[in-house]
């Protein structure tokens, strides 16, 4: 909390100084022009301040719309599909699904995460075999508990699905101050992180948890959770 804290504050003190420095610019643009000084000196002036403004530009998009700059650098320079390291192989956790050999699921799984703790998708997948298929909603609610309270989260759908999932039990299980919490925090904390769409899941969940609260059914379209 504390560094995420520190890092708006230093964000911001960024984005001031360099607002600083464009009306200095532009104001010892001004003062040539006025005083009749050389307009070689004026037109640095003003060069200078549009590259500071172009700066700005950037850094606001990296700093405040990570979403649009992640598509950028996706698009333009490298895709993420070579950023990235591939994702850990699955193909044997889900074989053992299939064969109805969950406890072995569930060990191979471990020692996928304990390999690349980063990738959201397995604990989704953990989250999964634990509520679905072990039936221990407390062991799944843990599974969540664990990923989203890292400070850090690697960009992917699977996050929001993660969240979903969790309110949702919560939800059944009539925890609903936890769960309104829990997505009161998401969008607190995490608001730029998701897409739109994402939000707007996120706040039909929200609708869904008070509706349940009065006892009105749930909307099985609430959200729409991956077919994966």
């Amino acid at each position: 909390m504390l560094r995420e804290r520190l890092e708006k504050v230093a964000k911001l003190l960024i984005m001031l100084v360099l607002c600083a420095m464009v009306m200095r610019r532009f104001f010892a643009m001004a003062s040539e022009i006025h005083s009749g000084g050389s307009p070689v000196a004026a037109g640095y002036y003003y060069l200078e301040a549009i590259a500071f403004l172009f700066v700005i530009g950037i850094l606001f998009v990296l700093f405040y719309l990570p979403g649009i700059s992640r598509g950028a650098v996706d698009f333009l320079i490298l895709p993420q599909r070579f950023r990235k390291r591939p994702a850990p192989l699955v193909g044997q956790v889900n074989a053992l699904i299939k064969q109805c050999k969950y406890d072995e699921a569930l060990t191979r799984l471990d020692q996928l995460i304990e390999e690349s703790p980063q990738v959201p998708f397995l604990w989704f997948l953990r989250f999964d075999i634990l509520h679905k298929y072990l039936k221990l909603p407390e062991d799944a609610l843990q599974t969540a508990e664990h990923y989203l309270s890292q400070e850090k989260r690697e960009s992917s759908e699977f996050n929001v699905q993660l969240v979903l999932r969790y309110a949702e039990l919560l939800r059944d299980l009539g925890r609903f101050d936890s769960a309104e919490s829990l997505l009161d925090s998401e969008m607190q904390l995490h608001r730029r992180e998701y897409t739109k769409l994402e939000r707007k899941m996120l706040a039909n969940m929200k609708n869904s948890i008070e509706n349940s609260r009065n006892g009105v059914a749930p909307s099985v379209s609430c959200y729409h959770p991956l077919n994966r």
